[in-house]
């Protein structure tokens, strides 16, 4: 598996507080997530291809991963804001969203601040990024079927957004 992202890239909108045994586990989950929500954008054989391919600096594959933005025939505008932004996005949600459940003897408890609570606002940031990711693999999809000569192999699934219940 390529290195797309790692705990250091988490930064800015996606800051999360890093200590060494913290790194370790956002590298954990760039491992589970990075190659599953890959595959599941660009399909199987596509994403074999795109994990080999950007590791050699081939320029139809890098075309996926950079920012790209263009307009369709029919009006639509197709933008993405790359690869490593959105996993950082849904790893971002993932993560963060993990880290407010600790597992101890009695299961998986959530943690209370005797001075503070959680905003709902807060939780609908994880959201956001998250939503934001998964808009930018679809805008990857788009291009791959819009270019499907240059990409035979996309066979990418359906991404379906978060929602946040109240």
């Amino acid at each position: 598996m390529t290195e797309i992202i790692t705990a250091s890239d988490f930064v800015n909108r996606f800051e999360i507080a890093t200590s060494v045994s913290e790194t370790a586990k956002i590298s954990t989950y760039i491992t589970r997530y990075q190659p599953t929500y890959l595959r599941k954008c660009l399909g199987v054989e596509l994403y074999d291809l795109f994990d080999a391919g950007v590791e050699d600096e081939d320029p139809i594959y890098e075309a996926l991963l950079n920012p790209f933005a263009y307009q369709r025939n029919d009006g639509q505008i197709v933008e993405s804001r790359g690869i490593a932004d959105a996993l950082l996005g849904i790893i971002y949600f993932y993560y963060s969203r993990d880290k407010g459940v600790q597992a101890t003897i009695n299961g998986g408890v959530k943690m209370k601040n005797t001075l503070s609570d959680r905003a709902s606002v807060l939780r609908k940031g994880l959201y956001d990024r998250y939503n934001e990711g998964i808009t930018t693999l679809k805008s990857v999809q788009q291009y791959c079927l819009d270019n499907s000569d240059v990409y035979p192999e996309f066979n990418g699934v359906e991404l379906d957004y978060a929602f946040l219940e109240y």
